[in-house]
């Protein structure tokens, strides 16, 4: 694929009036969701970009959002360490979990151990009951924020990033602290982070904006530490099928990557493809294939593989 793979703008969502931060596929998973600073959640079709309608308001900026498929629920967190829990079909909020102080920068579902991670910027790690949404446990991992969480495929483990520059991981399920390392320059933030398909590798995306790959079996021996792009990388997003994957950058642009070789097999910018002029700040694959990117542009544009 790689070697005849097109890359061509599908459709632009243009309905929010702020930084859009999070994306979530929908209910109806050809659909999506988008949030962030117009504190709107919204609904899209990618084949009808004009057709977006309102999903829910909230009274502060969202920063992440997480589908928890078997109770139809979406999970929004927001700047005050708020989270929203909107019934995706009634399109009504039905509870207000307060469990953090500072905003949720993401939050993550790992789904055999039917935990939910929500992750504070002071530094704590929310453990949340996937069932009932009761708190479980606050794990303070540090006092800088903490930006992503990622899950091992098989669930034996959750990798943390943290603002100082650090990646941490936990076992699953019990949560006992297995590894932690600076992986990134000292200060410089863990924004992105995702394991390969087979849970062998790591991938890791930093203010430094650099992209580096960790052997897990090898308790997490960096092989590849590539200057991936010109500032901080924001998201980094596997192909569902395919052996690529994606980063998004705040230097405006998004760059696909062959998974063996880690060579770029395509930069996407505002000349060459008419992309985002300000920050891409979040990535998605839906399971068709179709890649999403959100923006402080406060737009979201749809891409497609040929």
């Amino acid at each position: 694929m790689n070697d005849t793979m097109k890359v061509s703008k599908k459709a632009d969502f243009t309905g929010h009036t702020g930084s859009v931060y999070a994306l979530s596929p929908a209910l109806n998973t050809s659909n999506f969701l988008s949030a962030g600073g117009d504190r709107i959640i919204a609904e899209w079709e990618p084949g009808n970009p004009e057709n977006g309608s309102v999903v829910a308001r909230t009274t502060e900026i969202i920063y992440s959002l997480l589908k928890l498929p078997q109770q139809e629920l979406l999970l929004a967190g927001q700047a005050t360490g708020g989270i929203h829990v909107v019934n995706l079909n009634s399109r009504k909020e039905e509870r207000l979990l307060q469990y953090h102080k500072s905003p949720i920068f993401d939050l993550a579902l790992a789904p055999k151990s039917n935990l939910i991670f929500s992750l504070g910027g002071d530094g704590t790690l929310g453990v949340i009951n996937e069932h009932d949404l009761s708190l479980k446990r606050i794990i303070q991992i540090g006092d800088g924020k903490l930006r992503v969480a990622a899950i091992h495929p098989q669930e034996q483990m959750v990798a943390i990033g943290v603002a100082d520059g650090s990646i941490a991981i936990f076992s699953l399920p019990d949560l006992k602290l297995i590894h932690l390392w600076q992986a990134h320059q000292p200060g410089f933030s863990v924004n992105a982070l995702t394991f390969s398909r087979d849970g062998n590798q790591l991938f890791s995306g930093s203010r430094d904006a650099h992209l580096q790959v960790y052997d897990v079996t090898a308790s997490y021996k960096m092989t590849q530490k590539i200057p991936a792009h010109n500032y901080a990388i924001y998201s980094i997003v596997l192909h569902p099928t395919e052996n690529i994957f994606a980063t998004g950058s705040r230097d405006k642009t998004i760059k696909i990557w062959d998974g063996t070789t880690f060579e770029i097999i395509k930069r996407i910018d505002k000349i060459s493809d008419s992309g985002h002029v300000n920050s891409v700040n979040k990535l998605l694959f839906l399971a068709n294939g179709l890649l999403l990117s959100a923006s402080d542009d406060r737009s979201v544009m749809a891409w497609e593989f040929r």
